[in-house]
């Protein structure tokens, strides 16, 4: 961490150095040092400012995405005792226990997967496509 703040600070000064001694004949060395000392903190200020900006914005947008897909599994069921009805996030193949506010009985919501096979039928003929029966004649 020290060694870090310190080469950050290395690197200011010795680019201030060469800054003032550019301008050393129009400035002066210590009016030029000083402002390239400032003017980099001051550039380090906004540049750290827009970053810390950009890396919030972007830890919201990932928490906003992971709620919105939390929302997803939110489902409303009743309580057996029929006295409270709850709005909670229920999961697949996890635990869903909850306590009702009413009864005070602990409850338990299983959700089970079934498996359905999808089949097209072999004749996709409609009752309109029968030909009816004084056709036949």
């Amino acid at each position: 961490m020290y060694k870090k703040i310190l080469l950050s600070l290395g690197i200011t000064l010795l680019v201030s150095t060469l800054f003032a001694l550019s301008l050393t004949a129009v400035l002066g060395f210590w009016h030029a040092f000083m402002l390239a000392f400032v003017g980099q903190l001051v550039i380090c200020y906004f540049v750290n400012d827009y970053m810390l900006l950009k890396a919030t914005n972007e830890r919201e947008r990932i928490l906003n995405t992971r709620l919105a897909y939390l929302e997803q599994n939110v489902t409303t069921f009743e309580c057996p005792c029929g006295k409270n009805i709850f709005e909670e996030a229920v999961y697949v193949n996890d635990t869903n226990v909850f306590t009702c506010g009413k009864c005070n009985q602990v409850i338990k919501a299983d959700l089970t997967v079934t498996p359905i096979i999808v089949t097209q039928p072999l004749l996709s003929t409609t009752l309109l496509d029968i030909p009816e029966i004084t056709d036949l004649e």
